[in-house]
């Protein structure tokens, strides 16, 4: 196992992991994201060609999430206090935190601890009381942990504020396996037979059950769906699914193509997933001639239909994780 950091610029470091478990990383302190992947010597995730353009696209490659993942009312009640966060574009709901003020593009400190069997990347950072609208001063870690023995990637989320707030942190990397020319053929299992139903304005309105053409609750294939998946409002799978239980002990997702598998795990309560459909303009190191759907971002969270849950009460902590487990197929 080794690693080694570079600095980039100002105070924004790569660091970049080699472990012995056939994992390679390269993590960034601005946003404590994820620039690269790889497991048996393969790309597992989409990483942009121009550094620079990771930092600040809009995209969230590999990005923290936070303080609040996903589409969330700009103006409401946090118990008997109001707050107000700054609406995404023209409508009336925050995306992801507060989009390019969010954490995704904030720099982070780190420390990095070694064991024989594994090695942490912790990342700190100390959100302003009303930063970006959010009330309370946070403190937050993001710890990425990466097993020496196994190939298995796990990220810790913690946090506490001095006043009510909201908290709800996720990871936003984009999985394509082998470098991949579309995802159509790729096998998929979830754990979810709710999900969050949607308005025009892609805002969760209701919960119902999971249609037939989303339903994976058995190892199904993505391009059989197409069809109806490109007949609905959102035109490609967009949703927030709720795992029929909070299982740590088994894998709320499996997905797979033909050379590896990955499974899983969280307590987390739901998740977002998206099937990448822009095809916006950028370019990557895994290959410069994707199909429609080049990647699928897995983001497991804390329902934001359920607004309560989102509150963390002053003193509070906030402690959630995210296990991926790699398998090699061949």
């Amino acid at each position: 196992m080794e690693y080694k950091i570079t600095n980039y610029k100002e105070n924004i470091d790569w660091i970049d992991i080699k472990t012995d478990s056939n994992i390679e990383a390269r993590l960034c302190t601005f946003g404590a994201s994820v620039y690269s992947l790889k497991v048996f010597n393969e790309n597992v995730i989409l990483s942009l060609k121009d550094t620079e353009e990771f930092l600040n696209c809009p995209q969230y490659f590999g990005k923290t999430l936070g303080r609040v993942c996903g589409r969330i009312k700009s103006k409401g009640y946090i118990n008997d206090n109001t707050y107000s966060l700054p609406p995404t574009l023209n409508y009336d709901y925050t995306l992801h935190g507060g989009d390019l003020n969010s954490l995704s593009f904030k720099n982070f400190t780190y420390v990095i601890k070694e064991s024989k069997n594994s090695i942490k990347v912790i990342f700190r950072i100390v959100d302003k009381d009303f930063s970006n609208g959010f009330p309370g001063k946070a403190r937050i870690n993001v710890i990425y942990e990466f097993s020496n023995i196994k190939p298995i990637l796990k990220i810790r989320f913690k946090g506490k504020a001095n006043k009510d707030t909201l908290m709800n942190l996720s990871n936003h990397m984009y999985f394509n396996f082998n470098n991949d020319y579309d995802l159509l053929d790729y096998y998929f299992k979830m754990n979810a037979s709710k999900y969050g139903v949607t308005d025009e304005n892609v805002f969760i309105i209701d919960t119902k059950d999971v249609p037939p053409y989303l339903d994976f609750n058995k190892m199904s294939k993505i391009k059989p769906r197409l069809k109806a998946i490109e007949s609905s409002l959102l035109k490609t799978i967009d949703n927030t699914f709720i795992f029929n239980e909070v299982n740590k002990k088994k894998p709320q997702v499996s997905l797979k193509n033909k050379h590896i598998r990955l499974d899983l795990y969280t307590d987390y309560p739901s998740m977002n997933i998206y099937l990448d459909n822009s095809l916006t303009p950028v370019k990557f190191i895994n290959r410069d001639d994707f199909s429609l759907r080049r990647g699928i971002a897995l983001e497991p969270q804390l329902f934001n239909y359920d607004f309560n849950s989102l509150i963390l009460n002053k003193g509070e902590k906030y402690d959630h994780f995210i296990t991926y487990k790699f398998k090699k197929l061949d």
